[in-house]
């Protein structure tokens, strides 16, 4: 969750729950993949990320601790997968947000197209969505 976009909601309405999904590349770039690519073909995986005792791993982990802290409370329930991909690049996020007040979908794009870092991509008359620029670095 972008720290700006995070920030302004909090800002804006209180959070109750958040329910965080993150699909993410598996690096497809190593010799060992490419050996490995009937295995990997056609599945998700869970992040590369260790696990802990309490059944998910530290980079969801991470997702709950820094939404926590983004928000300066821990009063907010968090729940987070992380997932890896095997593709050259992507990521995706869902969000799934308990909040303290009903919000209309008109005040939530207003709220995160104006977040610093936060670019909004939803033309649904033409059926088009966000996708990387080639000519934007990391994207």
């Amino acid at each position: 969750m972008p720290q700006s976009s995070c920030s302004k909601l909090a800002i804006t309405v209180r959070m109750r729950r958040a329910t965080l999904h993150t699909s993410g590349e598996l690096h497809l770039c190593s010799a060992s993949f490419v050996n490995a690519l009937p295995q990997y073909a056609f599945n998700l995986f869970s992040h590369n990320a260790p696990m802990t005792d309490n059944g998910y791993n530290e980079e969801e982990m991470k997702m709950v601790k820094e939404t926590r802290k983004i928000l300066a409370t821990d009063d907010i329930a968090v729940t987070a997968t992380c997932i890896r991909v095997p593709v050259m690049r992507a990521h995706a996020e869902a969000i799934n947000l308990e909040l303290d007040r009903e919000l209309s979908e008109d005040e939530a794009r207003d709220i995160l197209a104006s977040a610093p870092g936060v670019s909004l991509s939803d033309d649904r008359a033409a059926n088009r969505r966000g996708s990387p620029d080639a000519t934007q670095p990391g994207t």
